[in-house]
């Protein structure tokens, strides 16, 4: 039994949309790996690589005073502090001046 020509035309259409989606997605595939690369070393790029030692002395940036409005020109910094031990991922301990230490972990992006 022979297909019809429309059937077979319609067979063919059919086959060929099938393998350009396979194609298309192949393509948005492969564009989201390098722009999730390019994305990665920019990131990678503008991080702050500062490594602190036991006993250094850092400043402590307060997130709490970021939004409040007419506090504008107070410092957001607040110190001194000094390196009391260090963990991994960049995370440190730190202590005042008269020895008491912190409880929470802090992130190197909030220390300088």
């Amino acid at each position: 039994m022979t297909k019809e020509p429309l059937e077979q035309s319609l067979d063919v259409h059919i086959q060929k949309i099938t393998e350009q989606l396979h194609q298309q997605r192949l393509q948005a595939q492969n564009n989201i790996q390098e722009a999730q690369q390019r994305q990665k070393e920019y990131h990678d790029h503008c991080i702050r690589t500062i490594e602190f030692k036991i006993g250094d002395q850092v400043l402590l940036y307060e997130f709490a005073k970021e939004k409040v409005h007419g506090d504008k020109l107070r410092e957001k910094w607040k110190g001194p502090y000094f390196i009391h031990n260090y963990g991994p991922l960049r995370i440190y301990k730190i202590r005042t001046k008269d020895r008491k230490i912190l409880k929470k972990l802090i992130n190197t992006d909030r220390l300088k």
